[in-house]
């Protein structure tokens, strides 16, 4: 059997803006990190039921109908931190390595993860879940027209990580959904001026959230991702429930310095800002998980 495994990863700011609907006309832009958690894909043994993706992906590999394609992941599907395009990217450097390929490049692995799901399923998904699988770190990006995009990684060393990785708590909001869902309402909305001013206004907090991430200073890192999700949550219809309110302003009384919700809205995990001395009292009120951030992007195991 081969196995492949990609990086799970959190948004920090931009998110939205590497839709098609956006940055086909107007550049768009993210920075993310990936994190330890990923998904494994494995070629071989026998055959099971495929989801969708994995069947787009067999089609495109020219995997054989008698061999299984199956993936494993840390995280729920559908935690808002880009575990399908993980998959789609674990999955094709399974396939590739089972076909005696080798040194696949992250811009190759994310094109065609990307083109999976945007070609062969038409999913009205953003591209950068798939280019943070691939790449892995934490990144900056830049997305245009035609699928075109700049990944700019920011070397922070394990000292730096760690330290990052101390101020974060995932609050998990113990329900999951179907992103492609609101992101069809988001792509859809974003024909409307008001909603374009708001994602431009998400793509400017992507140069001062960078350089908090590169300074460690996780106060000001605070306040931008606050701020984006003030006007995350404006862009679309179930992108932010009432529970998911009381989640974040509980996190907030408990010494949270700031944070956001993950993915396209609706579930998955509030990813928040928390000074060190505070975590145990948070995660005791909120269950959920600590982060550890790694530079680890897809690889053969």
């Amino acid at each position: 059997m081969t196995r492949a495994w990609a990086p799970l990863r959190i948004s920090f700011a931009g998110g939205g803006s590497d839709l098609p609907a956006f940055c086909d006309h107007e550049p768009g832009a993210v920075v993310s990190a990936t994190l330890a958690w990923g998904v494994t894909a494995t070629v071989g043994g026998p055959r099971r039921v495929d989801n969708p993706l994995m069947e787009a992906v067999r089609a495109r590999e020219g995997l054989p109908p008698e061999i299984a394609l199956a993936t494993h992941s840390d995280a729920p599907i559908g935690s808002g931190l880009g575990g399908s395009s993980a998959a789609t990217v674990a999955a094709l450097l399974a396939c590739r390595a089972h076909h005696g390929a080798s040194g696949q490049s992250p811009v190759a692995l994310a094109r065609d993860a990307s083109a999976v799901e945007l070609v062969d399923l038409a999913l009205p998904v953003g591209r950068q879940d798939a280019y943070a699988a691939a790449f892995g770190g934490v990144n900056h990006m830049v997305f245009g027209a035609e699928g075109r995009v700049e990944v700019s990684p920011l070397a922070l060393s394990d000292a730096q990580l760690a330290h990052l990785s101390a101020h974060l708590w995932l609050v998990d909001t113990r329900t999951t959904r179907q992103a492609a869902s609101i992101l069809k309402h988001q792509g859809e909305a974003l024909a409307r001026a008001d909603i374009r001013a708001r994602t431009r206004a998400l793509v400017a907090l992507v140069p001062p959230t960078h350089a908090a991430l590169a300074q460690g200073d996780v106060e000001a890192l605070a306040a931008h991702l606050s701020e984006g999700w003030a006007l995350k949550r404006t862009l679309a219809p179930g992108i932010e429930t009432p529970p998911i309110r009381a989640l974040y302003e509980q996190a907030l009384v408990l010494g949270a310095l700031g944070g956001k919700l993950l993915g396209a809205g609706g579930g998955g995990f509030l990813l928040m800002v928390v000074p060190p001395s505070r975590r145990e009292a948070l995660g005791a009120a909120l269950p959920g998980h600590p982060v550890r951030l790694t530079p680890s992007g897809a690889r053969i195991l």
